[in-house]
């Protein structure tokens, strides 16, 4: 999870206020840029006004935030999308200026966030002085955007590039452009903008492209009565899609990540045995964040979700009568797009978080300092060390075989072996050829020779071998070149029912259905996505669509019915079916099909309403 650095001061340096450093990490793709400058608004209380720039282009990205008119040598603060950048003094002339870039200064602290369709606001005693949003929803009528990006290619074999450009010129005038250059095909090629038709591409030879304006000014232009920003743009030739992206610059550590999910206990407290209270913490490829928070109590009730003193919601509990017990969460998301989802503006990472019960008062769970993947973790910690006994074909060997189990039901299993001639000798452990630990002379104690293996079930060091057995109560035998057993011993413990936890690389991929214009205007999403303990699950989303039921079809199969209904809370005709390999909310239909690499189709009768051809 992303943490924001706070400055609880400013140097000013004459008239010059380093506010800050702009991450960036890696760099992005050569086509990608992005260059936003905002005129700050005032509140109409102050004289105050300044403007910022933001520029992100690969390694050399950067924000300035320039001010003047505040009040001099007055403390204000600076925040993006409601979060504390940092805190800063004016000058005497009422002046300031920040400079984020990725290089930074000893005196500079570290952003790591995208402002782009962030609101971003200078403040004093609790009241905005100026802001501006940073490109999107409620900018600033005197904005100027200029945002460029690289599809990419669905098949690595197709030739040619995809390139989009989105623009906003200093006299209000919008811009879109599409251009294919490099094709091996010819055609008409179809442009959709998340997932709805809003044009073609035609190629007559190896180049082509379409522009989109508003107002528009010329005769070869199409009306832009939509907004890519941000929106997934997909290049399609017939029923094919070539080429697919979001149409926003691509800035590694800012909004391209590594999908990563991670669930812990929190310790109980004062809870009761069998209570318990678990954290999901989950960052996505496009980095938005989210934190779920779940109680299962034998009791029931209420309860104070605290971070770090400040109660950021409620959880409500009720019974549900598969589990026995009594269930509630909270969910909160950096960008919530969900009705149940609350915004996420606080760092849980290394917090005090607490749980507290209304009725009594009393901290039921609790982490001084929660680490996602541990924060109390899911298992009992375990450690066990067994000697290795020699054998009469090497009296003089030695060894050790140890297993731990970590709090976040992580294992590890090591084995040591000493005092054996130089070379390799087999590892077997239940039987089982496992691996071959290579005896050399020990550097440390001459004479002495040693070799060791180690086994986990997260391999994350050099010569770490993937753990997936569960020695525990298994024999093991070290045996030489000729097969002979120069050491044995048994492993202590007894593995659990069903074997060791399931470990598997988190992962999520969510693109937009393709219309298909037989109800024009639909639209939809498919999301697919692997936890980090093996679960999967699968959903499916369609909007603007007539009340009534629609067929989900994966791979030519039907899987289920989606029923669209009126949701007076979003004004929208909505519906959708989740599946899960566990399936334990209400509602969840079992999993047990793969979707990566099948057609998705959402068909009225016979006839596909929506439709794509899910990645692998």
């Amino acid at each position: 999870m992303r943490h924001w650095t706070q400055q609880t001061g400013g140097m000013i340096l004459g008239t010059v206020l380093a506010l800050g450093v702009l991450g960036c990490p890696g760099s992005a793709p050569e086509e990608e840029h992005s260059a936003i400058t905002a005129t700050l608004e005032a509140n109409g209380i102050t004289l105050a006004s300044g403007w910022a720039i933001s520029t992100m282009k690969g390694p050399h990205s950067s924000l300035e935030v320039v001010l003047m008119g505040l009040a001099p040598n007055t403390s204000y603060e600076l925040r993006v999308g409601g979060h504390l950048v940092t805190s800063f003094m004016s000058d005497s002339a009422g002046n300031a200026f920040g400079l984020f870039s990725e290089t930074g200064s000893l005196f500079e602290g570290l952003l790591e966030y995208d402002v782009r369709g962030q609101d971003l606001s200078i403040s004093t005693g609790g009241q905005n002085v100026l802001n501006a949003v940073m490109s999107g929803v409620g900018e600033p009528a005197t904005i100027t955007v200029d945002e460029r990006t690289q599809l990419q290619k669905v098949d690595p074999a197709t030739a040619g590039k995809a390139r989009t450009r989105f623009r906003i010129d200093p006299d209000g005038r919008h811009r879109f452009d599409v251009e294919l250059q490099g094709l091996a095909v010819p055609g008409t090629y179809t442009i959709f903008v998340d997932g709805t038709v809003r044009g073609t591409v035609d190629v007559p030879a190896s180049f082509g492209e379409t522009e989109f304006a508003n107002p528009t000014d010329d005769p070869g232009e199409l009306l832009l009565d939509f907004d890519p920003r941000g929106a997934v743009v997909d290049i399609a030739l017939g029923s094919t899609v070539v080429f697919s992206g979001p149409m926003e610059a691509q800035v590694p550590g800012m909004n391209t990540c590594t999908f990563s999910e991670s669930e812990s206990q929190l310790p109980l407290v004062a809870a009761s045995p069998g209570d318990n209270a678990k954290i999901r913490v989950r960052t996505r490829e496009d980095c938005d964040e989210d934190v779920r928070v779940q109680v299962e109590t034998a009791a029931g009730g209420s309860f104070d979700f605290v971070v770090d003193g400040i109660v950021r919601g409620v959880i409500t509990t009720v019974f549900d009568p598969t589990k026995g017990q009594f269930v509630g969460e909270l969910e909160f998301d950096s960008d919530p797009d969900e009705i149940d989802e609350l915004l996420l503006d606080f760092d849980i990472v290394g917090a005090l978080v607490e749980i507290i019960d209304q009725a009594s008062g009393a901290v039921a769970f609790a982490s001084t300092g929660f680490d996602p993947g541990t924060g109390g973790g899911s298992c009992g910690f375990e450690e066990t060390t067994d000697l290795l006994l020699a054998t009469a074909a090497a009296p003089a060997a030695s060894g050790d075989a140890r297993f731990r189990q970590r709090v976040d039901c992580q294992q590890d299993f090591r084995v040591q072996i000493e005092d054996l001639a130089v070379g390799n000798y087999d590892l077997i452990v239940g039987g089982v050829l496992r691996g071959v630990i290579a005896v050399a002379a020990d550097p440390s104690t001459p004479g002495a020779t040693q070799g060791e293996i180690e086994f986990d079930t997260e391999p994350n060091s050099p010569g770490e071998v993937l753990l997936d057995f569960d020695p525990r109560g298994l024999d093991v035998a070290i045996e030489d070149a000729a097969g002979v057993v120069v050491l044995t011993s048994t492993v202590s413990g007894t593995p659990p029912p069903g074997g060791p936890p399931a470990v598997c690389t988190a992962d999520e991929a969510e693109l937009p259905l393709l219309d298909t214009s037989v109800i024009p205007g639909a639209k939809g999403k498919a999301r697919f996505r692997v936890r980090d303990d093996c679960d999967q699950d699968f959903r499916v989303e369609i909007e603007n669509l007539p009340a009534g039921g629609y067929d989900l079809y994966v791979g030519g199969t039907f899987r289920g019915a989606i029923i669209v209904a009126f949701n007076a809370s979003t004004g929208e005709f909505e519906g959708q079916i989740e599946f899960d390999t566990n399936p334990d909310n209400p509602g969840e239909v079992l999993l047990d099909f793969d979707p990566r690499g099948e057609t998705i189709e959402v068909r009225t009768g016979t006839s596909a309403v929506l439709q794509r051809d899910f990645p692998l």
